[in-house]
């Protein structure tokens, strides 16, 4: 016998969620109930680009593109450009003498 999934319909935009895949109890939401796409009381979500810590790469960055964007020909409205750099370092790697030995032609442009 095959039995229909209960359902729940959202306050706002009306949109029908099975209440198993909305995760909707009546006796925790008495209230009704809202879908993800129409609460209001979202959380900024807190690891932007704009929150990061400044680094003189990206001020640079961040500064060359914005005037780039700005003096350009392109059509629309341009909005703030936010650049930060995560990571940076020059990597140096240990060669193993018989890697130099089986493959000098690769290991001499180290």
């Amino acid at each position: 016998k095959i039995t229909d999934e209960e359902k729940c319909e959202c306050k706002v935009c009306g949109r029908i969620w099975h209440k198993v895949c909305a995760l909707y109890l009546d006796t925790i939401y008495p209230d009704g109930f809202t879908c993800p796409n129409c609460k209001t009381d979202k959380k900024e979500h807190r690891f932007v680009a704009k929150k990061l810590p400044h680094s003189k790469l990206a001020k640079h960055v961040e500064d060359r593109v914005a005037t780039y964007l700005k003096n350009s020909k392109v059509e629309g409205s341009i909005g703030e450009v936010v650049i930060r750099v995560l990571s940076s370092f020059d990597k140096f790697v240990d060669v193993k003498p018989l890697f130099r030995a089986r493959y000098p032609e690769a290991t001499s442009k180290l």
